[in-house]
């Protein structure tokens, strides 16, 4: 037997549930961010706009969340569910704006006896800030003027080749510095721009040299290195320095001159790969 305020009491209830469903659906349809709920199966129960917009099947009806992002988030939707904790994990996927990285938060929902019923899904773009990251660490390790790398990148470059040349136990290691001869006549007679090109011919016809493995880097002002960092013997050394010093003897293109280059080689040399990158 149902009595009346029993009744009552469940109209109420059931109005009041009806009422926090509006709000909440009228609170995430606005949001930028997809927001999706998920059942214990992994059914959508519902999903607003963003989400649907994001989830939509290419123009070649592709599942946008197809193959490792799917199965990423599959993983950590049973997780959330056996757990009844919140779980954060990172996917890639292929949108109409090409590819987008995501940053997404799953918050268990629970009823009234405490288990889960279903996850909310927040999914936040983080494209921009990963390819801003991207950005900084390029410049912190590249010379702005040519693109080479910088005195700091090439130092790691060289602690590395280090360490890998103590743990084969042959061959060589060499550091070759470039100081450009004249390089200050360049900037007063024809200017700073005169000097920059001349720069940049130089790091790249420098680079043209070189074998995919080998790092050409610049100091600084006229001070360029270049890292050799699997050499079979001195020889091997010697050999690259003459190809890098025939390859600077043709004349550089600056503006409507032809500029004759010569420069001051310095050559070090590691054996056992326990030298210092710094005093070498």
């Amino acid at each position: 037997v149902v009595r009346p305020a029993d009744a009552t009491s469940v109209k109420v209830a059931e109005a009041a549930l009806d009422q926090s469903e509006t709000r909440f659906a009228a609170l995430v349809d606005n949001l930028p961010v997809p927001v999706v709920r998920v059942g214990e199966r992994g059914e959508t129960l519902f999903a607003n706009p963003a989400a649907r917009d994001l989830l939509a099947a290419g123009p070649d009806g592709r599942d946008p969340l197809a193959g490792e992002a799917r199965a990423v988030l599959s993983t950590v939707r049973v997780t959330a569910m056996r757990t009844g904790l919140p779980q954060s994990t990172t996917f890639e996927m292929d949108t109409p704006d090409g590819r987008r990285f995501y940053e997404t938060r799953l918050v268990p929902e629970r009823g009234d006896d405490g288990s889960v019923l279903s996850l909310l899904m927040f999914a936040l773009d983080l494209t921009e800030r990963r390819q801003h990251e991207a950005e900084l660490a390029h410049h912190a390790g590249h010379d702005a003027l040519t693109g080479l790398p910088n005195r700091r990148a090439f130092l790691g470059h060289l602690g590395d080749s280090l360490e890998d040349l103590r743990a084969r136990g042959e061959g060589l290691v060499a550091a070759l510095f470039f100081d450009l001869d004249r390089f200050k006549v360049v900037n007063d007679s024809l200017g700073h721009g005169a000097g920059h090109e001349l720069l940049v011919a130089v790091g790249r016809r420098l680079r043209d040299v070189l074998a995919c493995d080998d790092v050409i880097a610049r100091l600084g002002g006229d001070e360029f290195t270049v890292l050799l960092p699997a050499c079979a013997d001195l020889d091997d050394v010697l050999a690259t320095t003459g190809r890098l010093q025939a390859a600077l003897s043709e004349p550089v293109d600056v503006g409507l001159r032809h500029i004759s280059v010569t420069c001051s080689i310095g050559v070090a040399v590691a054996h056992t790969g326990r030298e210092s990158p710094v005093e070498m």
